[in-house]
């Protein structure tokens, strides 16, 4: 039984299946061709479950075959033993080339060994753009019939697979071909081969004979060498996409095309994405739909927890259903909200009683986007990135370096450094209280108030640690503790000079950036109001929430009064799914209330700490 299911938007790498070859009659010896059939409809296991290859024409993207698709030796890249000649889906769904075996030494001998019958096994690669489920299986595993695939290349095999189909089933060939093969041979060779094949007409092959080119002699090269030199290309590729976390699709791509090394290195520096190209973890949805979010109340929740008689209904299903995806621990007194709730928004409208009753409209939040406007590092430009699945591994390079170079010089090799920054579930729990009165009111605002109380004690927890985090597990570290971060020290009350020193450093780092910003207390705010810039010039250090020019929030998270200073966007905050409310019912039973604990999984880094400048003593002395 399959561990997982292929889910929306999951990257997978080329695919490929094995076939018999069978029957000398489809091979042409002077031609050096061999009619093979390498797809078909057969169901095949994978680890995602059955999959079946749609065989409709439009299905079917066998452009790159057609465009003198690489016959291969064992799918390798390097050993390219012939061309596809055409390749076509017949009337009966079956995949149907004609491939053409080179000259070259090793071509020659894979050829003889199929021509005696001694490699018997044809193999195609493929990529998988859509597919749909069309039968559920918890035995035998979900059937997904692909409904658009492309075609990458043919290989002759070794090692079995599935066999229903291969050389010398191909009878139909010309009746769906674009025209007679291009044969390199003599005219009398061409003629036997026409008088086996009475599909082809005597004038197309002997055009195709006048318009062959001579073969010309291979230039002697140094082959061994060139293969160590793909060797170390694709052990430098695995290991820079390994390094920073590219899906496995990804790298499987650069390899095959000949995606020179420096070229990957810079596709990984410019073009990486935060989110993961391949989940290492379960979702952390479950599919709810529409009208399930709109039902679902934590408020009702929390009550029917409270009691101690466990959840009913949806809010029982929903939290049954995500301890389930995710393998969490079951109580009677813990709900598990999928992230299907935690971004989900909820429209009540006036007079629909299934919607609340006869309310004046009144819409209920995101819980994520609560999180967001709660956190002051967000506001100030910090990327808080939900849903997360698994460790997430974020490059961070160093340019190489460039020089001048005479007309006849060598540029001088530099290498270019890579390290990267990795986002790992750290559990973040937090407590509040509630009255048994406050929860028994079944308003839309308390509902509301809720949701907005749960992710506000997140965010406060958030907000510290991003800013002055220990880094002492299993607390992540914040921008204060972090390497190269450029330091300033006021030593006496702020002037104008210091305030442009945080500006200087990160400028000098040439780590500045388009999200620049301050954060700092409500009692530097109020230091920095009443100090002039100069004398006379009217102008005070912090002027309409800004300083420098540059946008200034506050928070009550920050001790010591310190000031921080940079470019934000720098400042990652990862949130791995679902979250865990738990409530104890008997703690504050006397005074009529209960503690609520809500637990969920986050982790923050810094690409960059050149791109942030901390005070090391207060901003308001």
């Amino acid at each position: 039984m399959p561990k997982e299911q292929l889910r929306d938007g999951d990257a997978l790498e080329p695919q490929f299946r094995v076939f018999d070859i069978g029957g000398k009659s489809a091979i042409d010896e002077d031609a050096r061709t061999v009619d093979i059939s390498f797809s078909s409809e057969e169901p095949v296991a994978r680890w995602f479950g059955r999959e079946v290859l749609d065989h409709s024409p439009e299905s079917a993207d066998l452009t790159r075959l057609n465009d003198g698709g690489a016959v291969l030796f064992e799918h390798d890249p390097r050993e390219q033993i012939g061309v596809v000649e055409r390749a076509s889906i017949d009337d009966d769904k079956v995949g149907r080339a004609r491939i053409r075996f080179s000259k070259s030494a090793r071509a020659q001998e894979i050829f003889q060994d199929i021509v005696d019958g001694i490699r018997s096994k044809i193999s195609f690669g493929y990529r998988i753009l859509e597919a749909e489920v069309t039968e559920r299986n918890k035995e035998l595993g979900d059937l997904y019939r692909v409904m658009s695939w492309q075609a990458l290349e043919i290989s002759s095999v070794s090692i079995p697979a599935d066999a229903t189909v291969g050389v010398g089933r191909s009878e139909d060939l010309h009746s769906h071909g674009t025209g007679a093969p291009v044969l390199i041979a003599s005219e009398t060779k061409t003629k036997k081969k026409k008088n086996m094949d009475t599909n082809e007409a005597a004038p197309a092959a002997s055009e195709q004979v006048r318009a062959a080119a001579p073969v010309a002699s291979e230039p002697k090269i140094d082959v061994e060498a060139l293969r160590k030199e793909e060797r170390e290309r694709i052990r430098e590729i695995n290991a820079i996409g390994s390094r920073f976390g590219l899906d496995d699709s990804q790298i499987s791509a650069a390899v095959a095309e000949g995606t020179k090394l420096d070229e990957f290195r810079k596709h990984v520096t410019d073009n990486f994405k935060p989110a993961p190209a391949a989940p290492t973890g379960p979702s952390h949805e479950i599919g709810l739909g529409e009208k399930e979010k709109r039902s679902f109340s934590i408020r009702k929740a929390l009550l029917e927890l409270r009691s101690g008689r466990g959840l009913s209904g949806l809010e029982a299903e929903v939290s049954n259903a995500t301890a389930d995806a995710l393998d969490l621990e079951r109580s009677m007194y813990s709900v598990h909200l999928p992230l299907d709730i935690l971004e989900a928004k909820r429209d009540l409208e006036a007079g629909t009683t299934t919607e609340g009753g006869h309310t004046i409209q009144t819409d209920i939040g995101s819980m994520i986007e609560t999180l967001r406007n709660r956190m002051t590092v967000v506001d100030a430009g910090a990327t808080l990135l939900s849903g997360l699945r698994g460790n997430v591994a974020l490059p961070k390079g160093a340019a190489a370096s460039a020089s001048w170079v005479d007309e006849e010089g060598s540029v001088t090799e530099t290498a270019q450094s890579f390290s990267q920054v990795t986002l790992s579930p750290q559990r973040l729990s937090a407590r509040t209280v509630y009255s048994d009165l406050l929860i028994k009111q079944s308003t839309i605002a308390i509902e509301n108030f809720v949701r907005d109380d749960l992710m506000k004690v997140i965010a406060i927890e958030l907000d510290r640690t991003a800013l002055q985090g220990s880094g002492v597990a299993p607390e992540p570290i914040g921008v204060e503790n972090q390497s190269g971060v450029n330091t300033v020290t006021f030593g006496a009350a702020a002037t104008y000079a210091k305030i442009l020193d945080f500006e200087e450093l990160i400028e000098t780092d040439n780590a500045s950036g388009e999200n620049m910003h301050w954060i700092t207390t409500p009692a530097v705010r109020a230091a920095w109001k009443a100090i002039s810039k100069d004398t006379g010039s009217g102008q005070f250090l912090w002027d309409d929430d800004m300083v420098l020019g540059y946008a200034a929030h506050v928070t009550n998270q920050i001790t010591g009064n310190l000031a921080f200073f940079g470019d934000f966007s720098q400042l990652l905050i990862g949130s791995f799914g679902s979250q865990t409310v738990t409530v104890d019912p008997y703690s504050k039973a006397q005074t009529g209330q209960f503690v609520t604990t809500i637990s969920g999984f986050y982790d923050i880094a810094v690409r960059h700490g050149e791109a942030f400048a901390v005070s090391t003593d207060s901003g308001a002395q």
